[in-house]
């Protein structure tokens, strides 16, 4: 079904209008709790011991894949969020230009 912002009646625009505002909030929700649980994680020095004991057991004595947590995974993280965050603002910002621009015309 494809709907016109600019020219279907208020009866389908306003539900859509609210159903992508609600599934934005809560891929913002998602990504707030999902950024607290990877950075905790990152930041965890026992997880951080289980991954290289993992690592030794699996490599003969050695880790191949390095340490768990660091800086520059933790910022990876954060860039990653922040570009996340932004496409939902992009998003919700179109939709409500688009609304805000139809009810200018009428």
């Amino acid at each position: 079904m494809v709907v016109n912002l600019q020219t279907d009646s208020w009866l389908v625009v306003a539900p859509i209008t609210i159903g992508i505002l609600s599934l934005l909030a809560a891929w913002w929700k998602f990504l707030s709790f999902w950024e607290r649980m990877w950075s905790e994680s990152l930041s965890s020095r026992s997880v951080d011991r289980r991954m290289v004991r993992w690592q030794r057991t699996l490599f003969r004595g050695r880790a191949l894949l390095g340490r768990w947590g660091g800086p520059g995974k933790l910022a990876g993280l954060r860039v990653l969020i922040l570009v996340s965050r932004g496409i939902v603002l992009l998003i919700a910002a179109v939709l409500l230009v688009s609304i805000a621009v139809r009810l200018l015309k009428t």
